[in-house]
Order: C-alpha cells, then sequence, then structure tokens
C-alpha cells in the first residue's frame, strides 16, 4: 500500500486519497478459503445516542445470518424504543441493553460496560449512531460509507478474521475523511496509553485506524484496552471537541492492538462496481528500519517542498529523528 507524510501530527500514514490501485488487489468473493461451514455468530457492539438511526443500523445488520446484540444507550427512555425499533426491524432475536452516561462517545461504553466480555467473542462488529451534529449530511453519508465497506460482504470479513488471523478489519476512509487520518493532537496521550500495553510507539510508525470507529475484530484483540480497566469517568464530560480527547485516542490505539496480539490489520474497501477487497496493511512493529528509512525520506522532501516553514530557507536533515 503506497504511503505518504502527513505534516498533520507528524504522520506516516497509507496514502488513502489514492484509491486507482485497489482494483488489482484480489476479490474477496475469489478467495475460496474464506468461506466458513458454518455461519459464525458475531457479536454486534452498538452503542445508541440517537435512536433514529438504529433502524438504519440493524437493517444493515440484517445481512448476518446469527447475531448477538449488545446495545448501550444513555437513558432508560431509549432504552424502550431501542428494543421496540428491534423488536420490529432486526432478524435478530438477542439483544442485550446497558445504560451507561453520556461520556467518551461510542468507545468508553465498549470498553467499560461490559467487563471482558467483549474478549471472549471469536468476531465482533463495532457500530454506532455515528451522527455529525456539526454538519448532519457529511455525517449520514459518513456513516452510511462505512457500513458499505464492512457490511457489503459479511460473512467473507468474518471468515477473514477467523482463517487468516485477522485482528482488525477497517472500513476504507470516507473521502472527507482520509486527509484527517493523522495523529493530529493525539500522539502524546496515545504514546503514554500504548506504553501501558507493552508497546513503545515510535513517531514513524505507519499509522491505520478505523477512523469513525466502525469495525470487525476478532474479540481477544480487544483483550489488551480492556485490561487498561477504563472507567467512565475517565472520559471528559460531554461536549467535548472534535479531537484530542481520550475517545480520539483510543480510536487511533486500536489500529496497534492487533500487533500486541500477534494478529494482523486489514482494510475493507468495497469498489465502484460493487466488488470487495481486503487489504493487509503493514505491520510498524516488525520492520522498525524500514519504516524509518521511509519517514525521514518523506519527511525530508516534505520539508524541502514547504521552505515558507523556515522562512525561506532550504531545509536539510542535519540528524536522527
Amino acid at each position: 500500500m503506497p504511503l505518504i507524510f502527513d505534516f498533520g501530527g507528524l504522520t506516516l500514514r497509507p496514502h488513502w486519497e489514492d484509491t486507482g490501485w485497489i482494483e488489482s488487489t484480489q476479490d474477496l468473493h475469489e478467495n475460496p478459503n474464506l468461506l466458513l461451514d458454518e455461519p459464525i455468530n458475531v457479536a454486534i457492539y452498538n452503542h445508541i445516542f440517537y435512536p433514529e438511526v438504529y433502524k438504519e443500523l440493524v437493517e444493515a445488520c440484517n445481512l448476518l445470518p446469527k447475531a448477538s446484540h449488545f446495545v448501550t444507550t444513555d437513558s432508560v427512555d431509549k432504552v424502550s424504543i431501542i428494543q421496540a425499533l428491534h423488536s420490529r426491524w432486526s432478524c435478530h432475536r438477542d439483544i442485550e441493553i446497558r445504560v451507561m452516561p453520556n461520556r467518551g462517545r461510542d468507545l468508553a461504553p465498549l470498553f467499560c460496560a461490559w467487563g471482558m466480555e467483549p474478549a471472549q467473542h471469536p468476531v465482533v462488529l463495532h457500530l454506532h449512531s455515528k451522527v455529525s451534529s456539526y454538519d448532519p449530511d457529511f455525517g449520514t453519508s459518513w456513516r452510511q460509507h462505512m457500513l458499505k465497506q464492512l457490511l457489503n460482504s459479511e460473512q467473507h470479513c468474518a471468515a477473514a478474521i477467523i482463517k487468516e488471523r485477522l485482528g482488525l478489519v477497517i472500513p476504507w476512509p470516507h473521502p472527507l475523511v482520509a486527509p484527517c487520518c493523522h495523529w493530529g493532537p493525539n500522539y502524546g496521550r496515545s504514546k503514554l496509553l500504548l506504553r501501558h500495553m507493552g508497546v513503545e510507539l515510535k513517531r514513524y510508525y505507519p499509522l491505520s485506524f478505523p477512523a469513525g470507529s466502525f469495525f470487525w475484530c476478532a474479540g481477544a484483540t480487544l483483550k489488551p484496552m480492556l485490561e487498561l480497566g477504563l472507567k467512565i469517568d475517565n472520559f471528559a464530560a460531554e461536549p467535548i471537541g472534535q479531537d484530542g480527547f481520550l475517545p480520539h485516542i483510543l480510536e487511533r490505539c486500536l489500529g496497534f492492538l492487533p500487533w500486541i496480539t500477534n494478529q494482523s490489520i486489514a482494510v475493507m474497501a468495497s469498489t465502484e462496481n460493487n466488488t470487495n477487497r481486503i487489504i493487509k496493511l503493514p505491520n510498524p512493529l516488525c520492520e522498525d528500519t524500514y519504516y524509518y528509512e521511509i519517514y525521514e525520506k518523506l519527511l525530508e522532501l516534505y520539508l524541502q517542498n514547504h521552505s515558507d516553514l523556515f522562512g525561506g530557507q532550504p531545509f536539510h536533515m542535519s540528524g536522527p529523528i
């Protein structure tokens, strides 16, 4: 996968904006190994702050032959609404709903409401009622984009997690989100958090994460983050900003969990002709020197082409990063 240097937080990341090469990868449906003899029961963890979106989410999940729904929301009144919607629109009867304070967006409920239970499921699908209050049309477009990427070939994706030891499958980022898939203001606290999970984060490690926090994973992938024992009070009260808070840090750290658990990470891309591609992403922990050299070259090239950052003077690397 092509990598680029992104000055947003000095980030080495996949070139998500370049979609032209996706067609050259294998169509998911052409891989006979990505089929299961029997459908697996998928554990769907779904945080619903906006119940009006729930119908759309469960209808997308109806493509799964077998699933159990684990839902969180922030009020008893919403529980009744969700139960009614689920009874009417979902083909899956198994549902459990828990009420959590409105903190930490969708990731605090995942890591605070269920104990270690998510880690016990072979396959997990994480969704939420994604709405962007600052731009409702964009929020709808982003949510529907992620659903299309992840639930257009759902059984193949579940099989890949089991048969290919994929720890995490993320959606190809929305075109308007792709330029923002960098560290931004989150690097320092991400480094501290990952250190608690046994990873010494380096600035030049390629960053891949589920922007918008819709993803498939093996339940065991979540274990290192669940073992942190995060509490709901660790999360700031709403409203919070669009970046730089604990949910945004957890979102980025998710991309490193497969490497901690000796698995892989892949991105799911649904193409214009409705075929599906699953593309494995690089492991930054295995090729430390290789990515250091790439980062150094791309950073130097970037800075040479942006002499305005140095008062118009040319820039040359003069030491280690």
